[in-house]
């Protein structure tokens, strides 16, 4: 069985539909769910499901082309076609007894049928038109990216959501991000006290932990607290993931996997020589606390597009009250 697939009319005043890219190939196997091609009307571009089960027999009209709604755009057969990207030959038949010829009445009476449309080759884009998904597009608008730089990489068209994560971020977007910093001085009470009931606990990592503690609790006071929180702490080679680590008791409290964006990335340089450290910026906020047991600095440094400043402030001030005092994370 055949299906002939028609330009769907995609909107009310809509007469033609340009094929911005197709996703299968003549000869393919497609199922009535996939995605058989993407169609751009005046005011946006959609996909189209193949909506049969079977091989794409023929594509009539390729990427680039604008075409009538209704007319037919592609061919799925229920069969795996001989020759997949052709029209399908009818062998000859006996040439059937002559007929009188038609009077000049018949002629005028009889319909004209419209002109067969006949199977083409899907061309790559033209020079200048950049063939991708909808939800490519939008993405790249949302996020600032040029789709140029895609075919720059040599990436092939039409391009995907997946093309733009493997995108490395340009050097001019890079500069354009500027971070902001807020740093802060603390003389903890009681803390060298506190780490040493952790040892005595058998907390693993006690220091670590009760960093992620009191970052987690401190951004959900920020006003953070919507979602999970997670937080990555770096202690010289060493790099622990904390989920949700304000809401379970640190006796209890074990590292996750790092497989996550952490909300937060905290840098511990107590005990060494480092007072800070910069790095390549990014996308979570980095708290680096450095100093020993007596006086500690604060550094935030972070994106105010991701975190407000008020928050950012309510953080560092929300650690360092902690910091001072760490009997209040017990409570």
């Amino acid at each position: 069985m055949r299906h002939e697939i028609i330009m769907p009319a995609l909107g009310m005043a809509q007469k033609t539909g340009l094929i911005v890219a197709w996703h299968k190939a003549p000869g393919d196997v497609v199922k009535a769910s996939d995605i058989l091609l993407d169609v751009e009307t005046d005011k946006s571009t959609m996909e189209v499901e193949a909506g049969h089960d079977g091989y794409v027999a023929a594509l009539m009209a390729g990427a680039g082309e604008d075409v009538p709604v209704g007319a037919t755009i592609a061919v799925i057969s229920s069969e795996k076609p001989e020759i997949a990207a052709e029209p399908t030959k009818v062998a000859p038949t006996p040439a059937a007894p002559a007929k009188p010829a038609p009077t000049a009445v018949q002629q005028a009476e009889k319909p004209v049928p419209p002109p067969a449309r006949t199977p083409v080759a899907v061309p790559a884009s033209g020079p200048g038109k950049l063939l991708a998904s909808p939800k490519a597009k939008r993405l790249a608008a949302e996020r600032g990216i040029d789709l140029g730089r895609l075919a720059a990489h040599g990436v092939r068209q039409p391009f995907h959501a997946a093309d733009l994560d493997a995108l490395p971020p340009s050097p001019a977007m890079a500069a354009s991000v500027t971070l902001s910093e807020i740093e802060a001085r603390v003389e903890p009470s009681g803390l060298s006290g506190m780490l040493r009931l952790l040892g005595d606990a058998g907390v693993a990592n006690g220091r670590g932990a009760l960093w992620a503690a009191f970052a987690a609790s401190s951004l959900r006071a920020a006003g953070k607290g919507d979602k999970g929180l997670s937080v990555r702490v770096e202690q010289g080679s060493e790099t622990l993931l904390y989920h949700d680590p304000d809401l379970t008791p640190l006796s209890r409290l074990e590292a996750g996997e790092d497989a996550v964006e952490p909300s937060l990335v905290l840098r511990d340089l107590t005990g060494t020589c480092l007072v800070s450290v910069k790095l390549a910026s990014e996308p979570s906020p980095v708290l680096t606390l450095a100093g020993d047991a007596d006086r500690m600095d604060l550094r935030l440094v972070f994106d105010p597009s991701r975190l407000a400043p008020a928050e950012a402030t309510a953080l560092v001030t929300g650690f360092a009250a902690r910091l001072a005092d760490p009997l209040r994370q017990l409570l």
